[in-house]
């Protein structure tokens, strides 16, 4: 459904009359619920790292070269450099004073550190993308605007998920006739979509126990 058709749909659904284009919709209460469609769209794909939205960017890192641009903000979820992973760490600092790690990683103002080597390399990322709709012509935009956007949810979640979260948002109020309904299909329509679409895992974390707590069981009933 384009970003028109999800209008309508939920105009339909708030018992409002739809229209027959997308320049009819000049009221107060159109302008009120074309914002708040595009809006839950953004929270509903924001809710998560969502698979569908991974996106890969491919860039050259010269030889010696300690650090490469990024062409733009990008939530990354992994990283390698000529096909072998590296791990993130938040010391850019260590980097910065030219002792990074070679099995890592490191991100400051929209650069990424790395320990230089002698040869060209290639690094693959993969981000999030932070937009959240295509446009007529296939090509990513950051939100719905157009009457021929289309979400980037799938299309069975943008038809229950998005429409009914658009209502309980247009219509706050619990004492409305109809807010249980829409609660109601918006918990389904969210739960659905997180047992339904696959989303990035963090990694684990890992776990150490002190060499003190080993066979701690065993003794500890001894004063």
């Amino acid at each position: 459904m384009n970003f028109f058709e999800l209008i309508n749909a939920t105009l339909q659904e708030l018992n409002y009359k739809q229209v027959s284009a997308f320049s009819e919709l000049t009221k107060p209460d159109h302008k009120k619920l074309m914002a708040i469609v595009s809006r839950m769209n953004d929270i509903l794909l924001d809710s998560c790292d969502w698979e569908f939205m991974l996106r890969e960017y491919v860039l050259d890192v010269p030889a010696g070269a300690d650090r490469v641009a990024l062409p733009f903000e990008m939530k990354i979820k992994s990283l390698s450099v000529d096909g072998v992973s590296l791990f993130y760490t938040d010391r850019y600092d260590y980097f910065l004073d030219g002792n990074g790690f070679s099995t890592c990683y490191s991100v400051f103002n929209r650069k990424v550190l790395l320990t230089p080597v002698n040869e060209k390399r290639t690094l693959k990322i993969l981000y999030i993308t932070q937009n959240h709709a295509k446009n007529a012509d296939g090509e990513e935009v950051e939100r719905l605007v157009n009457a021929d956007d289309v979400s980037l949810l799938p299309d069975e979640h943008a038809r229950t998920a998005l429409i009914y979260g658009a209502c309980l948002q247009f219509k706050s109020n619990p004492q409305h006739p109809k807010y249980k309904h829409w609660l109601q299909n918006f918990t389904d329509a969210r739960s659905k979509m997180r047992a339904t679409s696959e989303y990035v895992a963090q990694q684990p974390p890992e776990i150490k126990l002190p060499r003190w707590t080993l066979g701690y069981d065993r003794y500890h009933n001894l004063i």
